[in-house]
C-alpha cells in the first residue's frame, strides 16, 4: 500500500479546489508539488504557483517561461476563489 506525503495530499486538495474544469480551460500541464504548494505549466507559456498559507489561504504566482519574470501575484485567495483566481492568473 502506497502511502501519500503531507504535501501530496495538499497539492490533491488545492487541485480539486481549483477544480477540473478550471485546469483544462486554462491548459493545465506538467504538474508538480512541494511543500504546501503545487504548481503547473499553463497556456500562454506560463508556469503556475498556487501555495497554501499559513492563514488557510492561498497565494497565485504566475511566471513567463521564457525569461522566468514574475507577471502576476494574488495573495489572500481563499479557496472558493481558487478557480476564478487560476483563471485570471494563467
Amino acid at each position: 500500500m502506497e502511502t501519500k506525503t503531507n504535501s501530496e495530499t495538499i497539492a490533491q486538495t488545492i487541485l480539486r479546489q481549483v477544480g477540473t474544469e478550471t485546469l483544462i480551460s486554462v491548459g493545465a500541464r506538467a504538474y508538480t508539488h512541494g511543500d504546501d504548494a503545487v504548481a503547473f505549466t499553463a497556456r500562454r507559456s506560463r508556469r503556475v504557483s498556487i501555495r497554501l498559507e499559513a492563514n488557510d489561504t492561498y497565494t497565485i504566482e504566475a511566471f513567463t517561461i521564457h525569461n522566468i519574470a514574475k507577471v502576476s501575484t494574488r495573495r489572500g485567495v481563499f479557496a472558493d476563489e481558487l478557480a476564478e483566481a487560476v483563471e485570471a492568473t494563467a
